[in-house]
């Protein structure tokens, strides 16, 4: 089949330290040419590279016809959250929109009539703090073509250098680059070469490396590589991989092929609706260790699969059960606010008090006693009659955040280090669904608070062959808390899982027309049903990688709002600058719904 290769280099960006991307780019584009591709390599040599640049090389490879792409990038970096970040070009920062808003581009990747696509990030994954107020508002752009979906959406594969959501990763600007190599790169050259034995695969009778068995290679000699470089150098690849046979990326020499794996030639009937094995993903690893394995992984390999657990989702899953919210308010509807003390609180639909307490339910607290003192906040609203279900809460340390009022709900906001990082529901005492959380109560806090930290980490995401237990997983739980229906939809939006997506936003929708429940925004933005009828909550994206996804949509937002979103801490959940603050407020109080 036709395959094209745009390899993307950029050394120079702004005031930001030099890289040797260049080099790396170029090593890539060549290593592509000799495997058939037709390969496009786009550096800051002899000029910058802008976003039209690589808009023009991928459609004049789609219009010729490829049906496998692959997208290298080696260069600077800007973390924004888990699942949302962007590619520096030449121009940046000055130009907010020449960087690659990458989880769009993804996306729109899927709408074109390609059979598999490949994204490779080299990139330091930089977090931009205060000193580089020009960064976070970085905005970028999409470097695919508008396209409709067709029948059979392409694989998608992510090779990511670095894992997100790490502090040691998240460096400031000026620290960034202090170690940078291209250790990726070269780690990842030497296992498209084939030179190790346990990458190689045999398909109707050509040795090939496919992306599945890079991904094991890549986890395993990427950390060697970086060690090697400095002992206390830490860096292990994020890698998302949906292709299966005949898919793959490299064919190799291997004159011996004793013990490498053979693949059966599939049935010209069943070459697109064939799946592989699933690979031991690590959603499906810390799952079997936090006992949730009959919902991710499948009914073998368990015990390897317990030996995978991440202190960081523990660390953060106990945090989040630590941060349970009131049981009610007299009105039954309203927050509690942990971590952080709570300077105002915006809601022009309706009246709502504002007041400290050492409880956050009829008993004591659980765990240690915390200082300040929990805020929480008591909200007279009902369903029936409200123009707006969005909330603005602004913290004392200047921050804020717009949540969805969900009358009948008490929301739990955890808050660390100054931004949101986790939000649930539990149904107010007094209300139906109350009874029901109480039945399930333990099980309940487990799963979402496991789906809170796997997210906060980047690895809660849904393989096709998962979609059906994890499916289970959901519906048990969104009628108790719709913040897993968010989860459900991100992790299913991410898989490409398309119908999925929708179907967790059609069971939203229901909760709206038989008691008024608004459909939480982010799941409308997913399931593409921003500019639909039915009430959403709030006025624009929970979670922050929703504002890389709007595209299109950021029409249905008003002009402050849209502002506002360039405005927004590295965090799981949005949270506003100080500048984002005033903004938001500012559409919130002219109506803004």
């Amino acid at each position: 089949m036709e395959k094209a290769a745009i390899a993307i280099g950029i050394n120079r960006v702004g005031n930001l330290p030099t890289l040797a991307a260049r080099s790396s780019a170029n090593q890539f584009a060549a290593w592509a040419k000799t495997q058939g591709f037709k390969s496009k390599a786009l550096t800051d040599e002899k000029g910058p590279v802008t976003l039209k640049k690589i808009k023009n090389a991928i459609k004049s490879a789609v219009d010729n016809g490829c049906q496998q792409l692959i997208v290298y990038f080696s260069g600077h970096g800007i973390f924004c959250g888990p699942n949302y970040e962007l590619w520096l070009l030449s121009g940046a920062p000055d130009d907010p929109d020449e960087a690659v808003n990458l989880p769009l581009s993804i996306e729109m990747s899927r709408n074109l009539p390609l059979k598999h696509v490949v994204f490779v990030s080299d990139a330091c994954r930089s977090v931009a703090g205060p000193e580089s107020p020009a960064l976070s508002q970085m905005n970028g752009g999409v470097i695919f073509p508008n396209s409709q979906t067709g029948a059979v959406r392409p694989d998608v594969d992510i090779f990511y250098a670095a894992l997100p959501g790490r502090p040691a990763l998240e460096v400031q600007v000026k620290d960034a680059v202090k170690n940078f190599k291209a250790i990726f790169t070269s780690c990842l050259m030497e296992g498209l070469s084939g030179k190790d034995h346990s990458v190689i695969e045999v398909m109707s009778g050509r040795t090939v490396v496919p992306a599945w068995t890079l991904k094991r290679y890549l986890i395993q000699a990427v950390p060697k590589a970086a060690a090697a470089v400095h002992v206390k150098l830490r860096q292990v690849p994020e890698v998302r991989v949906e292709s299966h046979a005949p898919l793959y990326l490299a064919e190799v020499n291997a004159p011996n092929t004793t013990g490498v794996r053979r693949r059966p030639e599939p049935r010209a009937d069943r070459v697109r609706t064939l799946t592989r094995r699933s690979e031991d993903t690590e959603l499906q690893g810390l799952a079997a260790a936090y006992d949730l394995s009959k919902y991710f992984a499948p009914a073998d390999g368990l015990r390897k699969l317990r030996q995978h657990k991440d202190r960081g989702i523990d660390e953060g899953m106990k945090r989040i059960l630590d941060s349970q919210a009131r049981v009610s308010f007299e009105t039954k509807t309203g927050f509690t606010v942990v971590g952080q003390k709570v300077r105002s609180v915006t809601f022009p639909a309706a009246p709502c008090d504002l007041f400290e307490a050492n409880l956050r339910s009829d008993g004591p607290r659980r765990g240690a006693r915390r200082q300040p003192l929990d805020q929480h906040i008591r909200i007279h609203a009902s369903a029936n009659g409200l123009a707006s279900f969005s909330v603005l809460i602004e913290f004392e340390n200047g921050l804020g955040t717009c949540l969805a009022v969900l009358p009948g709900f008490i929301g739990a906001v955890l808050v660390d280090e100054g931004v949101v990082v986790n939000v649930n529901y539990t149904p107010s005492r007094g209300t139906p669904r109350y009874k029901e959380y109480l039945a399930f109560q333990e099980d309940v806090d487990k799963r979402r608070a496991f789906a809170a930290a796997a997210s906060e980490s980047g690895y809660f995401r849904v393989e096709r062959a998962s979609s059906g237990r994890f499916s289970a997983y959901v519906r048990q739980m969104k009628q108790v808390d719709p913040t897993l229906g968010l989860y459900a939809a991100y992790a299913y939006f991410q898989g490409g899982l398309r119908e999925e997506t929708l179907s967790v936003y059609s069971y939203m929708a229901n909760d709206f027309r038989r008691d008024r429940t608004p459909v939480l925004f982010d799941v409308a933005l997913l399931a593409s049903q921003v500019g639909g009828t039915t009430a959403k909550a709030p006025f624009c994206p929970m979670l922050t990688q929703g504002w890389a996804l709007l595209g299109d949509n950021a029409k249905f937002l008003p002009p402050k709002l849209r502002q506002a979103g360039r405005h927004l801490a590295p965090a799981l959940w949005t949270t506003f600058s100080k500048e984002g603050v005033t903004l938001a407020r500012e559409a919130l109080l002219e109506g803004a719904q």
